[in-house]
């Protein structure tokens, strides 16, 4: 099934963040590719992207990561303790786009 990113689901997601909803917002975008979840990123505040960043499994956060454009990854991860990152994501991603990620962060 092909995704297509709607003001309408931006609306119901923007309202289910508000409410702290976690599970109704893993099922709403749990079964997304990566980069539907990355495109997402693009329409939602930094808090609201990284509350539900924080419900990937390890796999899909990594790929998301990854699927991010460099300015956005950068933005990003500044909003994100670099332990999170270090510890619970770049171990699943691939040799060179964890070299990317890493070389975003802040020494």
């Amino acid at each position: 099934m092909q995704f297509e990113l709607t003001k309408e689901f931006i609306t119901q997601l923007e309202e289910i963040i508000e409410l702290q909803d976690k599970n109704s917002a893993s099922q709403l975008i749990g079964e997304l590719h990566s980069a539907d979840i990355a495109e997402i990123y693009n329409e939602l505040n930094i808090e609201q992207a990284k509350f539900l960043y924080l419900l990937l499994d390890k796999e899909k956060a990594a790929d998301v990561l990854a699927e991010l454009e460099e300015d956005d990854r950068e933005r990003f991860l500044k909003a994100l303790p670099s332990e999170v990152i270090a510890k619970q994501f770049i171990e699943e991603m691939d040799s060179d786009d964890a070299a990317d990620v890493l070389a975003d962060l802040s020494e």
